[in-house]
């Protein structure tokens, strides 16, 4: 064999063995545009975010000179108010044009009734006497004039759906009514878009789940959506996305889908995260996210632009939490005191744990954060915050405690 074909030779066999190599990196590399696609056997989702340990995350620990937290005086007490002394199914906050403080109108949990509490003077006024028993949850539209009121039917494993107009009370009436109509029986999930003029749910059959997109009071109905998946969590984010997630296990990995309200289209963001929870930021640009697995517990803000996250300085789940809609990098979460080593979420969904909250401010650029209101040393008693709102000029918090479902108040700023 000449030599010149002997390096021919050579040439080829290696040119082979790069071909070869660069099939194998983009093919076990691919992805969905900015998607994030891990191996199953990865438990951290974000290799360049540090993967911190569980004692960085327990809100238990003293903070220190190089922990990303800060204490605040405890000045809340004249700010902190328990507004109910019924249970709440879901409130709104009213716009309101007088001196006073602002109006919080909400369902009672038990019966149905319709009341509004003001934060200056805590007195309940009953604005509608419909019973609806047995509610457990309630939608309202931003003005608080049509609510959509979930409750259990006769069967007590079904919820009934009934959507209703607030109509005022006649001079001979001491409050006025609700009056409307149901919609399907078997919607599992069901979210409003942020102008609050329409919704969407999610009906449940043994071949998968059906999205429908409707008016707020059920009519103009269209199908969105048609997927193998089963339950799922909704979460209207903006104009154009609603953020579905699958229903959260401890150990069991998660997926995050933007569903497009406008075409329909999916697009996968977030794969395979264990116990994963999640609260999508107004803008779609940030996810708050937690993980629970076998490392531990963590909560972390995910920016779908830059495909990086960081590490909060807390450890809460993102259903204690709401992003502000007039600062896009501020996140007001409901904080546990002391986080049990037990399956989260799972054990707080089935009300297996209870929780001692704090109300922290986190900056999402950095996952630093700051105790804005010591709730067991304000009040003397043990708050589970839940259903965070804010007022549409973002000067009050408000929350309900899941261990009765009273409304609570915490002024912001004057």
């Amino acid at each position: 064999m000449s030599k010149k074909t002997a390096y021919i030779i050579i040439i080829i066999f290696v040119l082979v063995l790069a071909g070869g190599f660069l099939a194998f990196f983009f093919y076990t590399n691919r992805g969905q545009g900015n998607n994030i696609i891990v191996p199953a056997e990865k438990i951290n989702i974000f290799p360049a975010s540090p993967t911190p340990s569980a004692e960085k995350n327990s809100p238990n620990d003293k903070p220190n000179e190089d922990d990303k937290t800060s204490q605040i005086d405890d000045t809340s007490k004249a700010i902190l108010k328990e507004l109910s002394m019924r249970p709440s199914a879901g409130g709104v906050a009213l716009a309101t044009s007088t001196s006073r403080g602002v109006t919080v109108r909400f369902l009672d949990k038990g019966d149905g009734k319709v009341y509004d509490v003001n934060t200056d003077d805590n007195e309940e006024i009953r604005v509608s006497n419909t019973t609806i028993a047995k509610t457990v949850e309630a939608i309202w539209n931003k003005d608080g004039t049509k609510v959509i009121a979930r409750h259990i039917g006769d069967d007590p494993d079904s919820i009934k759906t009934y959507s209703a107009s607030l109509i005022a009370k006649n001079a001979d009436q001491t409050s006025g009514t609700l009056q409307g109509s149901y919609l399907s029986d078997n919607i599992k999930m069901l979210t409003a878009s942020p102008d609050k003029n329409k919704i969407f749910y999610q009906l449940v059959g043994s071949g998968g789940s059906t999205g429908i997109i409707s008016d707020f009071d059920g009519t103009k109905k269209t199908g969105l959506m048609d997927s193998p998946l089963g339950e799922l969590l909704l979460d209207w984010s903006n104009a154009s996305t609603i953020a579905l997630t699958t229903k959260p296990a401890a150990g069991i990995p998660g997926f995050l889908f933007f569903l497009n309200s406008k075409t329909g289209a999916t697009t996968r963001v977030i794969s395979r995260i264990e116990g994963l929870t999640t609260l999508v930021s107004p803008s779609a640009s940030e996810i708050l996210y937690s993980e629970s697995g076998q490392n531990g517990f963590y909560l972390k803000v995910y920016s779908t632009k830059t495909g990086s996250a960081v590490d909060t300085a807390i450890a809460t789940l993102p259903e204690k939490c709401i992003w502000s809609k007039t600062n896009s990098s501020i996140i007001y979460c409901s904080v546990p005191s002391y986080l049990p080593d037990t399956g989260l979420p799972d054990s707080w969904y089935k009300g297996l744990i209870s929780f001692s909250d704090d109300i922290w401010k986190i900056d999402a650029s950095t996952g630093a954060g700051e105790i804005i209101a010591k709730l067991k040393d304000t009040s003397g008693k043990n708050i589970d915050g839940v259903n965070l709102m804010l007022s549409q000029n973002e000067d009050y918090l408000f929350f309900t405690n899941k261990k009765d479902y009273h409304l609570w108040s915490l002024k912001l700023r004057e």
